[in-house]
């Protein structure tokens, strides 16, 4: 019975570590999106404030509208999302067994097309096609 107990004991901890990890995001994710939200209605704002500016034609409209949108990226937490992250992408060369025949390696030149094997045309040799 005292097994039972232990485990029992032993998945109550284990969830109480879940529902934390899961809370941590809950927060994370709200904070960000506020952020995200915040930077776009600034940003849409600070935009339409410039078409309207355009359509004045005054300078000091302008520079009023650019400053705040600078103002408005600028006080943006630091470690706030501009860009979502990107997958490293990592290529690796298939080469070819010796003496083996058909494709070869990704992005490699053809054998007969290598700068090596390729002479300078002569001036009584006939143009390649």
């Amino acid at each position: 019975m005292e097994r039972i107990w232990a485990k029992l004991a032993e998945h109550d901890k284990r969830f109480d570590k879940i529902e934390a990890e899961v809370s941590g995001l809950r927060v994370f994710i709200l904070t960000n999106t506020l952020v995200i939200i915040g930077t776009v209605a600034t940003s849409t704002i600070g935009s339409l404030a410039l078409v309207y500016a355009a359509r004045q034609d005054t300078t000091a409209t302008i520079s009023t509208a650019l400053t705040a949108i600078q103002t408005a990226l600028a006080a943006r937490p630091a470690d706030a999302p501009s860009v979502p992250p990107q997958p490293n992408i990592i290529v690796v060369p298939i080469p070819m067994p010796p003496g083996a025949q058909g494709q070869p390696a990704i992005n490699a030149p053809a054998p007969s097309q290598r700068p090596a094997d390729i002479a300078p045309p002569t001036p009584d040799a006939p143009a390649r096609p």
